[in-house]
């Protein structure tokens, strides 16, 4: 977000994010997500030899960046939802599991910005923590 970071998000603020030239466009943070997805995660999946190896990858970020980075994928095919998985909104602290299988390039959508780990800390998953530190409130339970 540049300069806009920490920043409460209101009506104008998609105004300023338009005239913010620290604020990263959407179509290259689209393609730097795809490009690190290509990179770091098929070329780490396609490198295992056999067929019964298992790779376990575990990324840790901010949901908003799943969430473009699933989107993009739903969105190019190179992903689909399982049965009964919806993607709507990405919290932080959510757990997202992506399949894929040996020697494809394609995966399945197993588990999308699910909390059901946060039960009785739902109060918490909704605060943005960047917007908390921002006025001085405190993000602890």
């Amino acid at each position: 977000m540049g300069d806009l970071e920490a920043k409460k998000f209101s009506k104008g603020m998609r105004l300023a994010i338009a005239a913010d030239d620290t604020v990263e466009s959407a179509s290259s943070f689209s393609k730097r997500l795809s490009e690190w997805w290509n990179k770091t995660i098929l070329q780490s999946v396609l490198s295992k030899t056999n067929e019964g190896d298992v790779l376990n990858v575990l990324v840790v970020s901010h949901g908003g960046v799943i969430g473009t980075l699933v989107r993009d994928l739903l969105g190019s095919r190179k992903l689909k939802p399982a049965t009964g998985v919806l993607v709507v909104q990405c919290m932080n602290s959510s757990i997202t599991v992506i399949e894929l299988e040996y020697g494809s390039r394609k995966g399945v959508l197993a588990r999308y910005g699910d909390v059901a780990h946060l039960a009785g800390l739902v109060g918490i998953v909704h605060a943005n923590v960047d917007e908390a530190v921002a006025n001085g409130d405190s993000c602890h339970a």
